[in-house]
């Protein structure tokens, strides 16, 4: 037996509206990459690594010359960077990221920490994905930062369900979170 889908309306205009969004990842090491490649056939996805052999040959992937090119051209930003480059990365792209969602995925790294940083009321999503990412199977856990609206985290929950599992937490679980997946 033959299966058709057929999209209403919505969805229709949801998965049309969907392949406009622009996501742009900042850190291309294994779960930066992994993300990427596996939403490029869903979203427009613009990619910064300061190591330019991390993003030399991409297909399907746009890659940007800067953070700031980055986010100037993206609706969503992901900061996929280690705990140590994070700070200098939030600092470069603070005076650029109003009115952008900001999804991170730095292990440690709290909503309320990013919130504080002098950015005024950011939207952020803290997302604990796991390796697995990279060939669907992965656990992403979300939380939602006290800026973010419901709309942001349904987003996130979609945009990770590409990778995987997704569960949302309390933020306070999500340090657990980190250490029981593997994530780190």
């Amino acid at each position: 037996m033959k299966r058709v889908l057929i999209c209403s309306g919505w969805v229709g205009r949801f998965l049309k509206h969907k392949m406009k969004q622009k996501l742009g990842i900042i850190g291309f090491g294994n779960m930066g990459s992994s993300i990427a490649l596996r939403l490029k056939t869903k979203y427009r996805v613009y990619a910064f690594d300061q190591d330019k052999n991390k993003t030399k040959g991409l297909s399907g992937i746009k890659v940007v010359p800067s953070n700031i090119d980055l986010v100037n051209q993206v609706d969503t930003v992901m900061l996929a960077v280690k705990p140590q480059d994070f700070a200098p990365a939030l600092e470069e792209i603070k005076d650029y990221i109003n009115k952008k969602l900001l999804i991170t995925i730095a292990a440690g790294i709290s909503t309320d920490y990013i919130e504080r940083y002098n950015i005024g009321k950011v939207r952020v999503i803290r997302v604990m994905p796991n390796i697995p990412a990279r060939v669907g199977r992965s656990m992403s856990c979300l939380s939602k930062g006290k800026f973010a609206t419901r709309k942001d985290l349904k987003f996130s929950i979609i945009l990770f369900s590409y990778l995987g599992n997704t569960l949302v937490l309390n933020e306070e679980m999500m340090n657990a979170a980190t250490a029981i997946s593997g994530s780190g």
